[in-house]
């Protein structure tokens, strides 16, 4: 069985800890839209280390977009796959294999849940890998999963859709529209760190 965090480890922890399953990833190479909105506001957060972001390997193989619709009209297949890998690689995220480890405690926990939900053999491992990176939060669009919220196997981990509160009281102001590229250009001669939000 999962041995869950201590109390104490979870009360010293400042920053969030959130994994973000494929399907989140795959809303970013879909049409524009809310969906595509709140996963990159997530990355934002994470970019500028509000957060902890965890993703498995696996999403390389499930984020199919050779056959997805690729992010621009005028974007090849494979220009849309470099931006995944450069998602995968980014400092921002920190990357999580799939080994014998979160394939124990994947197959435990369809040992106990498999009833609730009828997950995939890639959902059990990305529920393992989540709880193995003590995240607090497991981010997806899947229904399988998001059926499995509040179990008490999963501990204080929440099983949910895109949400961000941690930035309750926080305003964001993002840079869309690549007004800020000038100042970002000059900011290294000024010495500044060139940012892209600014918090309120």
């Amino acid at each position: 069985m999962f041995n869950k965090p201590s109390q104490s480890i979870t009360q010293t922890r400042q920053k969030p800890r959130v994994c973000l399953e494929s399907s989140i990833f795959s809303a970013l190479f879909g049409p524009e839209g809310e969906r595509s909105k709140a996963y990159r506001s997530i990355l934002l957060d994470a970019q500028e280390k509000r957060i902890e972001c965890f993703v498995s390997a696996l999403m390389l193989v499930e984020c199919d977009v050779a056959n997805s619709n690729s992010i621009g009209k005028t974007e090849t297949a494979e220009e849309s796959t470099d931006v995944l890998f450069d998602i995968f690689e980014s400092e921002a995220m920190t990357r999580c294999n799939v080994d014998p480890f979160v394939g124990e405690l994947a197959r435990s926990l369809k040992s106990q849940l498999a009833p609730i939900s009828a997950l995939s053999p890639q959902q059990w491992l990305w529920l393992a890998t989540a709880l193995l990176q003590e995240c607090d939060y497991l981010m997806t669009y899947e229904p399988r999963l998001l059926k499995l919220a509040g179990q008490p196997v999963l501990g204080e981990m929440k099983v949910t859709t895109p949400v961000r509160p941690w930035s309750s009281g926080q305003l964001t102001l993002q840079d869309y529209a690549g007004v800020m590229d000038g100042v970002a250009a000059e900011a290294p001669a000024l010495g500044l760190i060139a940012r892209r939000s600014i918090e309120i």
